[in-house]
């Protein structure tokens, strides 16, 4: 999800903000973002677990550490900084993102809660189960003949089926979908 090109990382379905992302938003060095959250750390634990710095390789000059912020600790970090025009946008920037992404989150669990859609989904693993027996034998006379793509019939053949009926997404399928 972008908001003026912010880059949110999903994982377990939480978003996270990369302290990198962070820095050279606020056009600050990343070694100053590093130091904040250790000063302060004990406030980032309280917003949820530490930020755990992770190396991550750098182009020539070796290596570079980097955490993940949750919502609340990027809005801690960036409480924690100066009010410049770019820590302004970027506090701007970031509530809108995080507002959209919980905006999406919440259509999406209401429209999953939905007996609707819960019956459709089983019908709909039904059919899947069932075409995925039907391309077995051609995956495995394709694999057969010598073919190195054998193995993304599947996903092509989901692609196309998925293209056919107007998915682009499975989170934006409707029920009919």
């Amino acid at each position: 999800v972008f908001a003026d090109e912010i880059k949110i990382i999903q994982i377990n379905g939480k978003p996270y903000v990369s302290t990198q992302e962070l820095a050279k938003r606020m056009e600050i060095e990343h070694k100053a973002v590093v130091n904040s959250i250790n000063k302060h750390a004990d406030y980032f634990q309280e917003h949820g677990v530490s930020p755990v710095f992770k190396i991550r390789a750098k182009s020539k000059t070796g290596q570079e550490k980097e955490a993940l912020l949750s919502e609340d600790q990027a809005y801690l970090l960036l409480t924690l900084s100066r009010n410049t025009d770019q820590a302004v946008k970027l506090k701007s920037d970031l509530i809108k993102v995080f507002s959209i992404l919980r905006q999406k989150h919440e259509l999406f669990v209401e429209k999953h809660a939905k007996l609707e859609y819960q019956q459709n989904r089983e019908i709909g693993k039904l059919h899947r189960r069932n075409l995925m027996d039907e391309l077995k034998p051609f995956a495995e006379y394709a694999k057969s003949q010598g073919s190195k793509g054998f193995a993304f019939i599947y996903i092509n053949i989901t692609k196309l089926i998925n293209s056919v009926c107007g998915v682009k997404s499975i989170d934006e399928a409707d029920e009919q979908q």
